[in-house]
């Protein structure tokens, strides 16, 4: 891949992405300096360097501390991928030198924040925690498809409905996907009433990008239900399952999230959950390799048969 040495080389400085994520997740500079071990004024000039580099705001003062821009948010959740992968580039390299086996896995955002770390517990207890490294890449779900097509992963994770030629699959595991909204939308009115199907395809949502598994689960279950069903365009699309969230609890629009990633909200009342007049809308979990692979290695087996039982 081509690399271009010159555009936007500013922005690529590490120290300014992390403190960039870490302004975004405590909201005060004072803070995120205590935590970087720096002093404030460092981290306002990294944050200074990193809004020319942008050419725009990142940051605004609020009456709660410093909350991210529109533009801040979208740099700061392609900054944590970055990061990310920086970290799982050194795990690589000290696997290296420990010769470790290193499984490379990649696994859609819902996989990757509700159930990998599970599997991974699982996989260590059982196995033991020196059988093998793991990293995992969370990427949507057409991304975790190409990758494993390229061979950039041993295996990979998703929920999307349909598997591309040139991967085999195998399920490990279902998911129930809910219609969530906040709680004084009109749809969590106490009434009784369920939204009909046709209402649901009908209302603009907030949801991910396209490509990722969610949406196409769910665009996928509205036309199993009534094939003449066309589902409404996005009221807007957002990176992140918390960012949808977000947006969700703020009364922007309803959203269909999995189950698992809304559990907590439901619970403490940030967001509702709304009965549709149909059936449970569940989807399969599946675990993807390239076909090409005779004979898969012994961790990626292992993490495959631990991410089929039920728990």
């Amino acid at each position: 891949m081509a690399v271009n040495r010159s555009k936007h080389r500013d922005l690529r400085n590490i120290a300014g992405l992390q403190t960039l994520v870490m302004v975004s997740e405590l909201g005060s500079l004072t803070e995120a300096a205590r935590r970087l071990g720096v002093t404030q004024q460092a981290v306002s000039a990294r944050l200074q360097s990193l809004e020319q580099a942008a050419g725009r705001p990142l940051l605004v003062r609020g009456p709660k501390g410093r909350t991210l821009t529109a533009d801040g948010k979208v740099i700061a959740d392609v900054a944590l991928e970055v990061l990310s992968a920086l970290e799982r580039l050194d795990t690589v390299v000290d696997c290296l030198h420990t010769q470790r086996y290193v499984l490379r896995a990649a696994a859609s955002y819902t996989v990757a924040e509700y159930l990998i770390p599970r599997w991974l517990m699982q996989l260590s207890l059982t196995h033991g925690a020196d059988n093998a490294q793991v990293t995992v890449a969370a990427v949507n779900s057409a991304t975790v498809f190409a990758e494993v097509l390229d061979g950039l992963h041993d295996v990979g994770f998703v929920e999307s409905p349909d598997v591309p030629a040139g991967l085999h699959h195998r399920v490990v595991g279902r998911d129930e996907m809910v219609v969530v909204v906040a709680p004084n939308h009109p749809w969590a009115g106490t009434d009784g009433r369920a939204v009909g199907i046709d209402e649901l395809a009908a209302t603009p949502l907030v949801c991910r990008e396209a490509g990722s598994g969610t949406r196409s689960s769910y665009e996928r279950l509205i036309s199993s239900r009534n094939p003449r069903l066309a589902v409404a365009p996005p009221a807007i699309e957002l990176p992140t399952t918390a960012a949808i969230k977000n947006a969700v609890r703020w009364g922007f629009a309803p959203a269909v999230l999995s189950l698992l990633s809304v559990r907590e909200d439901l619970d403490y009342g940030r967001l509702r959950r709304v009965r549709v007049d149909s059936p449970a809308f569940v989807r399969d979990i599946k675990a993807v390799w390239p076909a090409s692979v005779k004979s898969l290695s012994a961790p990626a087996r292992q993490l495959i048969e631990v991410a089929s039982r039920r728990h």
